[in-house]
């Protein structure tokens, strides 16, 4: 997981203008942090749904667990669906990367 998460920022520079390749990578942590945030959400309630309390502590059972693998196995479905989206990036050696400003 860390290697395609540090792989990303390079992608996106790779497949952006100059002008708009720091947005880019601003947008791409907001919509991961948003996008890992629900799906720890929605985890957690197809846990909740098959649970039980016993004593003040909530414990999940097998069901619950089965559901919460099916959901992560559609969401990587839909996630390698979505790969055909991508267009296919420049090479490295055709990218113009920005300079970077300077706080004189």
């Amino acid at each position: 997981m860390g290697m395609i998460v540090a792989s990303v920022p390079v992608l996106i520079i790779q497949a952006v203008s100059p002008d708009e390749q720091a947005t880019a990578n601003g947008l791409q942590n907001l919509i991961q942090g948003v996008t890992t945030t629900v799906i720890t959400q929605l985890v957690y309630v197809v846990l909740a749904q098959d649970s039980r309390v016993v004593q003040g502590t909530r414990f999940y059972l097998d069901a619950g667990y089965k559901n919460a693998m099916l959901l992560g196995a559609g969401l990587a479905a839909v996630g390698l669906l979505t790969v055909a989206l991508i267009p296919k990036p420049k090479r490295t050696k055709d990218v113009t990367a920005g300079e970077a400003l300077s706080h004189s």
